[in-house]
């Protein structure tokens, strides 16, 4: 990772506080608005809600980047095969994927849908074709030394307590 390494470095003048964390996504929200901050990652929901309630403008870019993984994972849900009320659950599961449904969770909640963006409506996949990602890989893979690497190389001067 020595070559990313030096490619962060080169942009420390430019992070906030020298490569400082915020205390959360709300308070890089509130950065982003105020002005402080031109760019900041934020997990999906909580940007779409501060665009829809108004914090942020709707002329708020969301970008998806190049196809990384979601650290927390995906919702699952399971039918069991030998359940002796396997109807209920097949019913709620065909429920969940519908396309009211899945609409509603990028449009109510500000979630990913669980079925392909083919199954989502035009409007939809125009609107957030830019967040749309061409594969989702699995986290983590391979030997991370992210935070180790981050603290070291980037933002040495940053307490890590």
């Amino acid at each position: 990772m020595t070559p990313a390494w030096a490619l962060l470095n080169d942009l420390v003048p430019s992070l906030y506080k020298k490569g400082a964390y915020t205390a959360g996504n709300t308070q890089s929200i509130q950065l982003l608005a105020q002005g402080v901050v031109t760019m900041t990652p934020v997990w999906s929901d909580q940007v779409l809600e501060a665009i829809s309630q108004g914090v942020l403008p709707e002329t708020t870019g969301v970008v998806q980047l190049g196809d990384l993984a979601l650290c927390g994972g995906f919702s699952r849900m399971t039918v069991l095969s030998n359940g002796a009320n396997k109807d209920a659950p097949l019913k709620l599961a065909s429920f969940l994927l519908t396309k009211e449904i899945q609409e509603a969770i990028i449009t109510e909640i500000g979630g990913f849908p669980g079925v392909s963006w083919d199954h989502i409506s035009d409007e939809l996949r125009k609107k957030y074709a830019d967040v749309i990602p061409a594969t989702i890989p699995t986290f983590p893979g391979g030997d991370w030394e992210t935070n180790d690497g981050w603290y070291g190389n980037v933002a040495p001067g940053i307490s890590r307590t």
